[in-house]
């Protein structure tokens, strides 16, 4: 999943390069795969809680922020 994952991100990434007038490789060399970093993958534990008030809905997933540059 991961490498299939970021090889459409190298293919988003290539085209937000060539748009914004850089060379295709810029945005793409940085975002490498097999080199340490935090914002490759993250896994966000959901716990469902009761509703607390009628008429509210159920909230599986809070406020978060996206660690990378595209998400899939």
């Amino acid at each position: 999943y991961m490498i299939k994952s970021h090889q459409i991100v190298l293919v988003i990434l290539e085209a937000l390069s060539l748009k914004l007038g850089l060379e295709a490789h810029v945005l793409p060399d940085l975002h490498r795969l097999m080199q340490p970093s935090g914002d490759q993958l993250r896994m966000t534990k959901c716990t469902m809680h009761p509703k607390r008030c009628a008429g509210e809905p159920d909230v599986a997933l809070g406020a978060h922020t996206d660690f990378g540059s595209i998400t899939i």
